[in-house]
């Protein structure tokens, strides 16, 4: 799980795709219930705060760096992991921002192996196991949380445009699955605002929605140079 350290160690100088721990939601809320947890920088502001998806498929956007830990090790931009959609029976969680490819799993690089822990409700993490691939891993992931399941998503509520999301695992941006519930964060210029916590995914995702504005498709042409597009 995470370190229940309140005050963070030095930041350490920030590049994208450095490995970090930061305190997740502590740029918003402060220190009190929050903890550290592994993830990789994807993009840096100018203000020296960053955007971070975390290894268990969280992202975060701008994040202070006082609570941005010590870098871990990097993995060059753009190198993704292979990985295996499904093993023994089971539809693998997938992740895109984890070193390993996969879900709640990380390498533990003192030993080599791969360590599967999953979030429970008050924000601590509960460990599975460690095996010898990463695979074996995510698979004990999935037998402990259940196989992945595409989300099931409303494109509209409470008479809203939602804003849809394809990379996050609640299927709508701004939406984060935080244990049992819910919670909506929007970006106002160079942090993050959070909106609550919601019982459900569609309810956080209105929220995000009211603050933001409703989704708006884009404005395409169907003509140009006097081609159909």
């Amino acid at each position: 799980g995470g370190s229940d350290r309140s005050v963070p160690p030095k930041a350490p100088q920030l590049h994208v795709g450095a490995k970090v721990r930061a305190r997740f939601g502590a740029t918003a809320l402060g220190a009190v219930g929050t903890k550290f947890y592994p993830g990789t920088v994807t993009r840096l502001h100018a203000d020296g705060r960053a955007d971070i998806a975390y290894d268990d498929g969280d992202e975060e956007e701008g994040v202070d760096p006082k609570w941005i830990a010590a870098v871990a090790y990097a993995r060059p931009v753009g190198q993704a992991p292979v990985v295996a959609t499904e093993a023994e029976g089971l539809r693998l969680h997938l992740s895109s921002s984890s070193a390993t490819g996969y879900k709640g799993v990380r390498k533990d690089l003192k030993t080599g192996r791969f360590r599967a822990d999953r979030r429970i409700v008050d924000g601590k993490s509960r460990h599975i196991g460690n095996f010898g691939t990463a695979v074996e891993a995510a698979v004990a992931y999935a037998r402990t949380v259940g196989e992945y399941q595409p989300p099931i998503v409303a494109a509209e509520a409470e008479g809203l445009r939602l804003h849809l999301s394809s990379i996050t695992s609640t299927g709508y941006k701004g939406v984060r699955e935080r244990g049992a519930r819910f919670t909506a964060e929007a970006r106002a210029g160079e942090r993050n605002v959070y909106l609550g916590s919601f019982d459900t995914a569609v309810e956080a995702a209105v929220a995000y929605a009211r603050t933001v504005g409703e989704y708006q498709p884009p404005i395409v042409a169907a003509e140009a140079e006097g081609l159909r597009l």
